[in-house]
């Protein structure tokens, strides 16, 4: 079971991890009907963040065959930076977005779509394959990264670049500025398959 971590301990991680970014991450991205991973059908709309988060929200999709297929080809590519990626891996798919929400959720008006700094510990690596076809970085939902000098890296949304982040590193993504505006992704979330600590939360 997934445990929430304190506000404090989210926010301090020493030694962060490594970072990649590959860019034309998947072949031939154009033959394939990204929208299918985004049907209503398939939205189950819950995050469990930790209390002080949790007036943050992100649209979720259950994975079908596509989103699988396309995570399966990202982690080969990952696998062809990183040799010391584990030889079995286990971990979970999901299409994600973030959009600009106007009090429609249970949690009223004191909400927001947005990613709350966290950092992926317990797993090995966390993807983002972005996936809006056109993104204007005036739009907001920036990946944000904090770097190990004490800065922030922004990444602006890029039709199918992948951002590989090795855990554990503190990063989010702002909120969307324009109300008609929704940021759709990829999300991978990847451990060691002999790892047998279950705890894998922020």
């Amino acid at each position: 079971m997934k445990q929430k971590k304190d506000i404090s301990d989210i926010a301090t991680i020493p030694n962060c991890g490594k970072c990649i970014t590959i860019d034309n991450c998947i072949d031939n991205i154009e033959q394939y009907d990204l929208d299918s991973m985004f049907a209503r059908d398939l939205n189950k709309n819950t995050t469990e963040w930790p209390d002080k988060h949790d007036h943050f929200v992100i649209d979720q999709y259950k994975p079908i065959d596509l989103t699988k297929q396309l995570g399966d080809e990202i982690l080969e590519k990952v696998r062809a930076y990183d040799k010391d990626f584990p030889k079995e891996i286990k971990g979970s798919y999901g299409a994600h977005e973030i959009r600009h929400h106007n009090g429609q959720n249970k949690l009223g008006d004191n909400w927001i779509g947005g990613i709350a700094p966290h950092s992926d510990r317990g797993w090995y690596v966390g993807i983002t394959l972005f996936l809006n076809r056109e993104w204007r970085k005036e739009w907001g939902a920036w990946n944000y990264i904090f770097n190990d000098n004490d800065g922030i890296d922004i990444n602006i949304p890029k039709f199918n670049r992948a951002i590989v982040l090795y855990a554990p590193r503190l990063h989010g993504a702002t909120i969307v500025f324009e109300r008609d505006k929704v940021r759709r992704s990829l999300q991978i979330f990847m451990r060691d398959a002999n790892d047998n600590d279950n705890q894998h939360w922020w």
